[in-house]
């Protein structure tokens, strides 16, 4: 189950990243960047978890490489969202006008 949680999350990761290199190749297409930030997401949850693996699983710990590239996808589209998070989590802006 594992290998097939990775075959989708690899597939699903190398789908974004083309969609966000045909952004720049062919031109600026909305649908294509929100199937491309979805998918990032998609990929980060599909990877299995290191918590939920099974007893011997080191074949799984030798792509702990390719699990840190997919969260790179993921961290990058999460980042402006957590940024506007720490923004309002006190409740005061901090903007004097």
């Amino acid at each position: 189950m594992d290998l097939l949680r990775v075959l989708l999350s690899l597939t699903v990761f190398v789908g974004a990243v083309i969609g966000v290199v045909s952004q720049f190749t062919y031109g600026f297409n909305g649908w294509i960047l929100a199937a491309s930030i979805a998918g990032f997401i998609l990929a980060h949850y599909l990877w299995p978890s290191k918590k939920h693996r099974r007893g011997d699983s080191g074949w799984l710990d030798a792509l702990d490489w390719l699990e840190f590239i997919i969260d790179i996808g993921f961290e990058l589209v999460m980042l402006p969202f957590r940024l506007i998070r720490a923004l309002f989590r006190d409740g005061d802006v901090g903007v004097d006008l």
